[in-house]
């Protein structure tokens, strides 16, 4: 991380970047299948996750599957457009609230 003031430090959020064939790789088709079983995972244990790709939701509350999990990350871009700020996306951080 690059600031004290992350949930990383305290154990609170990962980050999981997909790997194929030893190599990491940051596609998004990819990080979107990640992030759906994180969010298969969230729910069948009643976690609660804030997923980097989609800052304002729970994860939890999202529509499940990754094709879902695109069109909620091209509807907070588009969000923040509307509000003229930047949408920082983070596909592979995972956090608990």
């Amino acid at each position: 991380t690059t600031t004290l003031n992350s949930k990383h430090l305290t154990g609170d959020a990962v980050d999981a970047v997909p790997v194929v064939a030893g190599k990491p790789r940051w596609e998004w088709p990819l990080t979107y299948a990640v992030a759906a079983a994180f969010q298969t995972a969230a729910i069948a244990l009643g976690t609660r996750l804030r997923w980097g790709g989609v800052w304002d939701k729970v994860l939890n509350e999202m529509p499940p599957g990754a094709v879902n999990l695109e069109e909620e990350v091209n509807a907070y871009v588009a969000r923040r457009r509307r509000l003229g700020r930047r949408a920082f996306i983070d596909g592979p951080h995972f956090e608990l609230l």
